[in-house]
C-alpha cells in the first residue's frame, strides 16, 4: 500500500474533511470558495458565522453554504452560524452542516 493512511474519520482534522470536500465538490464541477475568518474579528469579509464553504450549484446557479464541522464536534456549531445558516435557507439557498465528502454531495443533490 502506497501513501499516506487515512485517520479516522472521528480524529481528522476539521481542515482535512474541508479539504477532502473542496476536492470533491471541484470534481464535481461545483464552484466553492473557502470563507477564511478573521480572529481578530475586525469588520471586512462576509463576518462571523458566515459558513465555510459557499458553493453556487449549476445549472441554476443555487446558493450552497456549508458549515464543516469534525463528526465529534457537530455540538460546536455556534449561535450565530445557526442564524447565518437559517437565513441561506429561508432566502431559498441550501444550507447545512456536513461532517463528510457524501453528505456535502448530498447537499449539492438537494441544491439541484
Amino acid at each position: 500500500m502506497s501513501g499516506r493512511r487515512r485517520k479516522p474519520e472521528k480524529r481528522r482534522t476539521e481542515r482535512a474533511i474541508e479539504t477532502d470536500i473542496r476536492i470533491a465538490l471541484g470534481k464535481a464541477c461545483i464552484p466553492c470558495w473557502k470563507h477564511h475568518v478573521d480572529n481578530r474579528q475586525l469588520h471586512t469579509g462576509l463576518g462571523i458565522g458566515v459558513a465555510d464553504l459557499i458553493c453556487v450549484v449549476p445549472p441554476h446557479g443555487r446558493f450552497l453554504a456549508l458549515e464543516v464541522k469534525r463528526p465529534d464536534k457537530l455540538h460546536t456549531v455556534t449561535r450565530v452560524q445557526q442564524i447565518w445558516l437559517g437565513i441561506i435557507e429561508r432566502s431559498g439557498g441550501v444550507a447545512c452542516v456536513v461532517t463528510t465528502v457524501e453528505e456535502a454531495l448530498a447537499a449539492v443533490d438537494r441544491a439541484r
